[in-house]
């Protein structure tokens, strides 16, 4: 599993983002470009800090967490306990003081801060996944229509926008903004006919799409 997501995740991060540096050093018109300092910001990986690729790091650092929350065997509890540290990370990024890290944000090296919050959704997508008679899959499938896609993408747009005040209003909205979000993604795929020709079409210019396996 652990070579496995090396070479899904940090093989094309770390190819991609050695290029990217090395293309810009050579090819830059800014006089001020450091190589030295592009790639300190490379092994850092702070949010913001030359970090193209960041959620290639991110999702490589949450396997970590999730690798042992899933061999608890007791779903209820992994999700409990998923759902715990998530809120956890959430409450730092919110309330952890800024200043008190050198480059002036909450961010830490290899996007910490996002790894319990990423577990979450990784470990709900793994049960949904394995679900029992994929019951879940099951259910998604009887509903799929374009009014259901047309809905879900309704009311995530109206969670997007609703004004919160507040950090616990902040917090639920952001799950439950997420949680739609994931189920209009799911809907439209889930619509998509394979044989379509739009579908080839995208498919023959994204050769390097990073297909995600759990």
């Amino acid at each position: 599993m652990f070579l496995g997501k090396v070479r899904i995740l940090l093989w094309p991060w770390l190819l991609y983002s050695l290029l990217n540096i090395f293309a810009s050093a050579v090819i830059t018109l800014h006089s001020d470009f450091s190589l030295i300092n592009s790639l300190k910001n490379l092994v850092l990986q702070i949010r913001g800090e030359g970090d193209g690729l960041w959620f290639l790091a991110a999702l490589f650092v949450a396997y970590i967490p999730f690798y042992f929350v899933i061999k608890l065997h007791r779903p209820r509890f992994a999700i409990i306990v998923s759902c715990m540290l998530s809120v956890i990370s959430v409450l730092y990024c919110e309330l952890f003081p800024s200043e008190l890290l050198p480059w002036g944000t909450t961010s830490l090296p290899w996007h910490i801060e996002y790894m319990l919050q990423a577990m979450l959704w990784m470990v709900l997508g793994y049960y949904f996944k394995n679900a029992r008679a994929g019951f879940f899959e099951d259910m998604l499938d009887k509903h799929k229509n374009i009014f259901t896609c047309i809905m879900s993408l309704a009311v995530y747009t109206i969670i997007a926008y609703i004004p919160c005040g507040g950090i616990a209003s902040n917090i639920i909205v952001s799950y439950v903004r997420t949680f739609t979000g994931i189920v209009t993604l799911t809907f439209v795929s889930k619509s998509i006919k394979p044989n379509r020709l739009w579908v080839k079409i995208l498919c023959c210019i994204m050769p390097c799409t990073v297909k995600l396996k759990i």
